[in-house]
């Protein structure tokens, strides 16, 4: 399996109407990681328009990292808060955070002191 870490987008990446080129450069690490760049083609030279960057390594295969989670032992601690989805992407709207329809798939979510629980739905 791939291990994505350390994953920062630092800009929405919006393609509208028109096509958009986006470059992905991956370089090795000397830890035998690899670091990758996600950037628009019209700014590969001047170095602006840096969507995401982040490291990906090779992990444990999928079948050894898979566990077991139990679902109504989280959703018992999490007790602090609730929020439907509409909720959650209005704040996040209010942060700068703009998603699309089709990427707005929390549909419940609530949280407690160190972890939280989402419902998901596909738009």
């Amino acid at each position: 399996s791939l291990l994505l870490r350390h994953v920062m987008w630092s800009r929405p990446l919006v393609v509208g109407e028109e096509p958009l080129e986006v470059h992905l450069v991956l370089e090795a690490e000397a830890d035998g990681s690899l670091s990758y760049k996600i950037s628009a083609a019209s700014s590969i030279e001047s170095g602006e328009a840096v969507y995401s960057q982040g490291r990906v390594s090779v992990g444990r295969p999928l079948a050894e990292a898979v566990q077991t989670l139990d679902l109504h032992a989280v959703r018992s601690r999490c007790t602090d808060g609730q929020a439907s989805g509409a909720v959650c992407y209005e704040a996040f709207r209010k942060l700068g955070l703009k998603y699309g329809p089709s990427h707005q798939t929390i549909a419940e979510l609530q949280w407690g002191a160190n972890e939280a629980l989402a419902q998901l739905r596909l738009p």
